[in-house]
């Protein structure tokens, strides 16, 4: 369904941000930032209205960062928590962990997993990720950082 275009509305088209001033039955006037003003169609799929904006300078919010565990002292808290792993060819498994070292876990089919196979292919039973939630200080600034 698409959006009831209301004065007050943030939207973007092409890397921009606009906040809507005027509407009619069929077209909707936005003004830009150092952008000028456009006019667009209300049912326009690429305007992208912005639900969440308030503000020229606000930003959508950025998703989680993990990586994976270093060590079973940073595993142990979550050593009863169950598994999640879409990876094998009969479909979603759940599993526990049986036992775990600084290595990675033994699940309870007897798998051995390090820690980083299992960030890469398991989340916990409440769709977090196997491995350990960085702070928006510690996250890493590039493609290919630790």
């Amino acid at each position: 369904m698409e959006h009831e275009w209301k004065i007050g509305d943030w939207c973007e088209l092409h890397g921009k941000r606009y906040l809507v001033f005027k509407r009619s039955d069929f077209d909707v006037w936005a003004i830009g930032l150092n952008h000028g003003i456009i006019l667009f169609l209300v049912d326009d799929e690429e305007v992208k209205h912005l639900p969440d904006c308030d503000s020229w300078d606000w930003q959508p919010p950025k998703p989680e960062q993990y990586r994976p565990f270093a060590n079973a002292a940073e595993f142990a808290p979550h050593r009863d928590k169950w598994l999640r792993s879409d990876t094998q060819s009969h479909g979603e498994v759940i599993g526990r962990v049986m036992n775990y070292s600084d290595k990675g876990i033994v699940d309870d089919v007897g798998n051995l997993r390090t820690f980083e196979t299992l960030f890469r292919v398991c989340t916990f039973d409440d769709g977090t990720k196997c491995g350990v939630k960085l702070d928006d200080d510690a996250k890493p600034s590039g493609s290919g950082s630790k």
